[in-house]
């Protein structure tokens, strides 16, 4: 049997059918996919809903022999601007992963762009460019094989100049669309993730450590395209590491589908030691 340092994030990944939300809130919605997913969904059965109009963790939850487990929600974005950037995006992305000629039998369709791809387009070229790239992209695909390829797309609206895209084509996961679109992060991204992190970090962990319950979970929402777990990880242990000492688990939540019937992945992390646990996505 593998060992679960040599298997990679698919093969260790658990997946879980969540049935409905009872919450509106977006934020109790997250911690809502992340209770079905983590144990099992032992903690998942009428969690405690604590008021948010005073300093409380988003809620407390029991488990059939009373063991309790604290989980407070917070999201980072890269830096500052990438959540103005998420929502054009995003309505991209939707309807390139809706277009039904990019969907092939058996297969997963990945198309990562720079983010800079509609700034100089208005709302309405940025919506007659997306129309062009699906067939483009219908065009492409029959003569790409599996693997990760790098395309050039041509100049396809008028003074549009040609870009570079990543194209990977790989074998269908059930669970997972069959098309996914992705944006690249710019070079420094990440280390102007930091002051957000130091933000989320202040606000979040003091009412977390005094939550009176025998576990305690950090769960911080990736909201975006395009943020690494493991980046967000990373910084978490060289700078805030300390600040971690009542906690027992920081997972990080990849949920830029959560708004459509999609998918959710979550990443846990011990604070122990930081190595990365438990794997998995939840659909709904």
């Amino acid at each position: 049997m593998q060992s679960d340092a040599s298997r990679s994030v698919g093969e260790r990944a658990r997946r879980v059918q969540f049935g409905h939300f009872t919450r509106s809130r977006p934020d109790d919605k997250v911690v809502e996919l992340f209770l079905a997913w983590w144990e099992n969904g032992r903690f998942a059965p009428n969690p405690d809903w604590l008021p948010q109009n005073v300093e409380n963790v988003e809620a407390v939850a029991s488990d059939a022999a009373g063991n309790r487990l604290a989980i407070e929600h917070t999201s980072i974005y890269a830096y500052d601007q990438q959540q103005r950037e998420e929502d054009w995006m995003s309505k991209m992305a939707a309807k390139i992963e809706a277009a039904p000629e990019l969907q092939l039998p058996g297969r997963r369709l990945s198309i990562t762009f720079k983010r800079d791809l509609f700034d100089d387009l208005n709302q309405k070229k940025r919506e007659e460019y997306t129309d062009g790239l699906i067939s483009w992209l219908a065009k492409e695909l029959p003569d790409i094989s599996l693997g990760i390829h790098r395309r050039v797309i041509p100049s396809l609206l008028a003074g549009k100049k040609p870009i570079e895209i990543e194209i990977e084509l790989d074998d269908f996961i059930v669970g997972l669309r069959p098309v996914h679109v992705g944006g690249m992060l710019p070079e420094d991204a990440i280390r102007r993730a930091i002051p957000q992190i130091e933000h989320a970090l202040s606000a979040k962990l003091p009412k977390l450590s005094k939550a009176k319950a025998d576990r305690k979970v950090l769960l911080i929402e990736l909201p975006t395209l395009d943020t690494s777990p493991s980046q967000i990880l990373d910084l978490i242990q060289e700078w805030y590491a300390a600040q971690l000492g009542s906690i027992d688990f920081v997972v990080l939540a990849k949920t830029i589908a959560v708004q459509a019937n999609g998918v959710v992945w979550f990443f846990a992390y011990d604070t122990r030691n930081y190595e990365l646990g438990d794997i998995g996505y939840v659909t709904w």
